[in-house]
């Protein structure tokens, strides 16, 4: 009898168990299944699900998902449209400029906005002295903004831009069409609920020599329809004043694209030239 060679080591069940899980989770595998359900609730617990209709192959089932509500920075949670001060009637609208900063902004009468000095944390105040020689419309403020409009890179480059058109702070207002960042703002809502009117009434009391507004979807905010097209806006008419309207990338795409950045100059140039 030819006695059987004993292995020099035996298999370990463990070892191989766990190397052909470690291979599973590599490939992506993370969760078991199985055919068929189980039942994860006792007898008692478990209720019988009833009156439940079989889909179809035709009929398949689709799930709508609700849209989370507009959440600000450091502020309650709020919607597109309540984030737009669009309190009262265009005549009861402050019509001098300091005035409407400071409602913008969601001061009270006595400056005062009932958590202490200065603006609301919601809504950032347009920032510049009427006349400038160039107003700056942005959509709205950055995430970052708190007290100051565009503090944050966008601003920044900004203002880079403006010491490279050889404009000082004087020289420039900086506003915004919303008071204050939300997420999606949905601008086709935002037209046809009449909210252009106290962007063009924020823009006439500023009364700048002339207009860049960064962000085409803002344009028809600006153009007075139908006598305005606000595809090929060129001008921002107000109140018997015409004056010169430069649109613009958004801030945003400015500041990630060099082509788009070295194409906005070349078209201001000619614009001032």
């Amino acid at each position: 009898m030819v006695p059987t060679e004993t292995p020099t080591h035996a298999p370990d069940a463990k070892r191989e168990i766990e190397a052909a899980l470690d291979w599973w989770r590599q490939a992506g595998l993370t969760a078991d299944f199985q055919d068929e359900h189980s039942v994860w609730l006792d007898a008692e617990t478990a209720k019988p699900v009833t009156d439940v209709t079989e889909p179809s192959a035709q009929q398949p089932v689709i799930r709508k998902k609700t849209p989370p509500p507009v959440k600000p920075v450091g502020g309650e949670r709020i919607t597109v449209a309540k984030a737009v001060p669009m309190a009262g009637s265009p005549e009861e609208w402050p019509t001098e400029l300091a005035a409407f900063q400071d409602w913008w902004a969601g001061k009270k009468d006595d400056g005062s906005d009932g958590e202490g000095s200065g603006p609301t944390p919601h809504r950032i105040p347009a920032r510049g002295t009427a006349g400038a020689n160039h107003l700056f419309l942005v959509p709205q403020p950055e995430a970052e903004d708190r007290e100051r409009l565009l503090d944050g890179p966008r601003g920044a480059m900004l203002v880079a831009m403006q010491r490279a058109m050889g404009l000082g702070e004087t020289d420039c207002y900086i506003a915004s069409a919303l008071p204050t960042h939300a997420l999606q703002p949905d601008w086709d809502e935002l037209v046809a609920s009449g909210h252009g009117a106290i962007v063009r009434h924020h823009l006439g009391l500023a009364a700048p020599e002339r207009i860049i507004v960064f962000g085409r979807r803002i344009l028809p905010l600006v153009a007075h329809e139908p006598a305005q097209d606000a595809a090929n806006l060129r001008s921002f008419n107000h109140e018997g004043r015409s004056v010169p309207l430069l649109a613009a990338p958004e801030l945003g795409s400015l500041l990630r694209s060099a082509s788009q950045r070295k194409r906005f100059w070349q078209q201001w140039l000619e614009w001032t030239d």
